[in-house]
């Protein structure tokens, strides 16, 4: 008895993990000019095939905040524009619909041209 209680128990436990969401792949450009709508795609893929939301960090002190969900796997647009030139490090991270988050993305640096 003690062992179907003890198997139904890792049953349970087993079941009720989540994962996060796979660390982001982010591409983008390596360069455009101030003032310029940058477009950036980001992907990741959720383990329980949940929908996922990302934020992005443009490296110049913006605030974002959490896009919409979309569908685990689908590639996501995100834009930006930089207000001023400089060299910037850009990159995001994924959010499952449980709250679950990634790790944030490698950095992809961006050179903005005046």
């Amino acid at each position: 008895m003690m062992r179907i209680l003890l198997s139904g128990l890792l049953l349970v436990l087993v079941g009720c993990f989540n994962a996060p969401p796979s660390v982001p792949v982010l591409v983008g450009p390596d360069s455009a000019g101030r003032g310029d709508t940058v477009w950036f795609n980001v992907r990741s893929v959720d383990p329980e095939d949940g929908q996922i939301s990302y934020m992005m960090d443009w490296g110049d002190t913006t605030a974002d905040v959490w896009s919409y969900f979309f569908w685990s796997g689908d590639t996501v647009q995100r834009s930006h524009s930089y207000d001023s030139p400089g060299f910037f490090q850009v990159r995001c991270r994924a959010r499952d619909i449980d709250g679950r988050q990634s790790d944030w993305s490698d950095v992809h640096s961006l050179r903005i041209t005046p």
